[in-house]
């Protein structure tokens, strides 16, 4: 086979302790060949155009319903706040996101709301589980949010109940622009995290990924989930999650930080008024953090200096030990990381916030002083480390370290090909 012809050619860039682990995977991989796809076109990797919601109709109605943009289209998402966009997690993860997309019912015209900062759930692994995720878009807009209806989420659905599925899928390259479409599915298998659903006539398919699922009751439409994946034709099936499996331990949690008071100068926050300075600085690498202007060290709280660079180029004050979230920083979980990425790695035990990486896609390169390595991270194969940790950089003979450049390839990044 052609993809194992390639995997032999590169072997021996893999350190041999690592051989076995990835024959593994390609055995996994081989047999149990993976159904569900998501829908999202920078994930999705296969030798057909994406296409948009199949058999469904121009939607004029939802303008709850956005498009999300990194430099092209990517996914769709759903507007729960005036602000605030749910969306899959596999929409948000190594994609920059910059743009969400409104289209409201009286106009043609699309707008578009920078993202100022993108939150998968803590536990997503890249698996359809916990595919769910949050976007700070930067202004309140004049679309009329999503109603989240509580008492729906015990509501009695049943195999063969019908389902509007609502999404901006795109119809052929990424240059062309996305059109909000709906269509009607039906309810196929239920369990305690969402639902798989079967053409009736329409399916969802590339792009509609963060898009929403309706159902109707006593004529009037609700929102029940979240659009994650189809099968690799669109053809067949889609799987959503229900919004209300994530509630609790996800967006109630973050609606009530989003919502807080009174955070003081270099703590995290989401929006300006969460901070007693009324600045939340989102235009730095890591986490967004309360600051506030400076014009020495003596204008700044204890624990924090005063830096200029930041935002708009003014000074403000941050934590002493720099901006929290930053690749190469420390972490202990993902949420910990603005790149959602808290990686061990096993040549020195270490978790660091990274970023995953490869040879061969130049968007998905480490940065200056870092190396492409292997990584023990149930998502991520090989990820940046920071291996310039020699300070002097000079050895005693004279010799100047220099950070090896590795040539180590993702083994997804060849099999996706």
């Amino acid at each position: 086979m052609k993809v194992k012809s390639i995997l032999l050619n590169y072997r021996f860039r893999f350190p041999n302790s690592l051989w076995r682990t990835v024959s593994a995977v390609m055995v996994a991989l081989s047999l149990f060949s993976v159904s569900l796809i998501s829908l999202c076109q920078v994930q999705c990797k296969l030798d057909f155009s994406p296409r948009q919601l199949i058999d469904g109709e121009i939607d004029i109605f939802h303008e709850s319903i956005v498009a999300l943009y990194n430099d092209s289209f990517v996914c769709s998402g759903i507007l729960i706040d005036r602000n605030i966009v749910v969306t899959a997690a596999h929409c948000i993860l190594d994609t920059s996101l910059k743009y969400a997309g409104i289209k409201l019912k009286d106009t043609n015209e699309e707008i578009f709301f920078e993202v100022l900062y993108a939150m998968p759930h803590q536990d997503y692994l890249g698996a359809l589980y916990n595919d769910i995720g949050i976007l700070i878009i930067e202004k309140f807009t004049d679309a009329e949010p999503v109603f989240i209806d509580f008492s729906m989420a015990g509501s009695n659905l049943k195999k063969g109940d019908s389902v509007t599925l609502i999404g901006w899928g795109q119809t052929n390259d990424l240059a062309e622009q996305s059109v909000r479409r709906f269509g009607t599915g039906k309810i196929e298998e239920l369990n305690e995290f969402g639902i798989t659903i079967s053409p009736d006539p329409s399916v969802a398919c590339f792009g509609d990924s963060g898009g929403a699922v309706f159902v109707d009751s006593g004529g009037k439409e609700y929102l029940y989930g979240i659009i994650i994946s189809a099968d690799p034709g669109c053809q067949e099936k889609n799987t959503a999650l229900s919004i209300f499996s994530y509630m609790d331990d996800f967006i109630d949690p973050f609606l009530e930080e989003f919502s807080s008071r009174e955070i003081p100068v270099g703590q995290r926050c989401y929006q300006d008024s969460n901070c007693l300075s009324q600045h939340c600085l989102f235009d730095s690498d890591g986490l967004p953090i309360c600051t506030r202007n400076c014009s020495s060290e003596n204008d700044c709280p204890a624990g924090t200096t005063c830096k200029q660079g930041y935002g708009d180029s003014s000074t403000v004050c941050i934590p002493e030990d720099g901006i929290p979230g930053t690749i190469g920083g420390s972490c202990e979980t993902n949420d910990d990381c603005r790149s959602h990425r808290c990686i061990r790695f096993p040549k020195d035990g270490d978790k660091i916030c990274s970023t995953p990486c490869t040879v061969f896609n130049e968007l998905q390169v480490c940065p200056d002083l870092f190396e492409c390595t292997y990584a023990d991270n149930a998502s991520v194969v090989f990820a940046c480390h920071n291996t310039y940790e020699i300070n002097s950089s000079v050895y005693n003979d004279g010799c100047q370290l220099i950070p090896f450049q590795s040539n180590s390839v993702s083994i997804f990044e060849l099999l996706l090909k």
